[in-house]
């Protein structure tokens, strides 16, 4: 196992494929998981529970993915005690 902590981005500034599509990914399922949980406790599952939540997560995709570029590399720090 690599002890080295996970850079992201890499310390030369350079946005790898890689690296890219991981911050896709996780900001879809994070955007995903909290806006079909807000979605629920606020007007219930029920009919229409999927339309509403499918109006809702553009919105949300694009948030969580600005976050999750500026917090990543700052908790990739922290988690290594550079903090």
């Amino acid at each position: 196992m690599n002890s080295e902590p996970e850079t992201d981005p890499p310390k030369d500034g350079r946005v790898t494929r890689k690296t890219l599509i991981r911050s896709i990914l996780v900001a879809a399922l994070v955007s995903a998981l909290v806006s079909s949980t807000i979605t629920a406790l606020t007007t219930g599952i029920g009919e229409g529970f999927l339309a509403r939540w499918l109006s809702l997560y553009p919105f949300a995709l694009p948030l969580a993915w600005v976050l999750r570029n500026l917090l990543w590399p700052k908790l990739v720090r922290l988690r290594a005690g550079s903090g």
